[in-house]
């Protein structure tokens, strides 16, 4: 006979059935919704990574066919070099290299600072199913010796201070690409940023915040795309302009 149905028998006698069905009761349901509450944040941080991991995919994948469409303008331009003996292989190698090194920076802080902010409120949703786990278990404390509020608070806890270094991070980020960018060509941008800033300190809401990193994504493509643009045409008028 196992250890559960010897105290129940023992305690048979010196309780009544009622108080013994509550008691059964409650040590079900407890441990029900304790597998019901991990199974669903189980599946909840499955979805977010999988989230995740779809974005970091198609930043990838757009990240390298921009690689390929400069790759292909520089291999153009030394043709047309080549050709018309214009100017030097050198200056197109000099004048490109810095400025496509300016625009992969450029490409990774917008990169990053997606990645972050989506990081981020993941981590709020995360935390706040820990949360409310954590009371459903404190509550139910007294009913089962069985009780893993704790342990649910020490995820809260992690998860709270895994969201605290993002958002340091995502702030340096955000402080590094402005000082990238110039104030008169691309305030829209840096008008952007200060949002997302603003916006994850005084914690609006998910929505709002993936309109402004929508917004990013496709100002940085505007600015990237005019950028190289000013680029091949400098290479190919033989003047270099002033990096911004």
């Amino acid at each position: 006979m196992n250890s559960f149905l010897k105290d129940l028998f023992s305690y048979v006698g010196s309780t009544s059935l009622a108080g013994l069905l509550i008691v059964i009761l409650n040590k079900y349901v407890n441990e029900k919704l304790k597998g019901e509450i991990n199974k669903d944040i189980e599946k909840f941080k499955g979805s977010i990574n999988k989230d995740n991991e779809k974005f970091k995919g198609e930043i990838n994948k757009d990240n390298e066919k921009f690689k390929g469409e400069i790759n292909k303008d520089i291999e153009e331009f030394k043709i047309k070099e080549a050709r018309a003996n214009l100017i030097s292989s050198r200056y197109v190698d000099v004048v490109t290299s810095e400025r496509i090194l300016w625009l992969e920076k450029i490409r990774e802080d917008i990169s990053k600072i997606v990645g972050l902010t989506r990081l981020i409120f993941s981590h709020d949703e995360i935390m706040t199913n820990y949360f409310n786990a954590t009371l459903l278990q404190s509550f139910m404390k007294d009913k089962s010796n069985n009780d893993n509020s704790n342990i649910y608070f020490e995820e809260f806890k992690n998860k709270l201070d895994e969201k605290n270094q993002g958002i340091s991070e995502l702030l340096q980020v955000i402080t590094k690409l402005k000082l990238r960018l110039n104030y008169d060509e691309d305030s829209n941008l840096i008008k952007l940023l200060g949002k997302i800033e603003c916006g994850i300190i005084s914690k609006i809401n998910k929505e709002e915040m993936i309109n402004y990193l929508n917004e990013v994504v496709n100002i940085s493509h505007v600015i990237l795309k005019k950028e190289w643009n000013k680029v091949k045409k400098e290479v190919m008028e033989g003047k270099e302009d002033k990096i911004h």
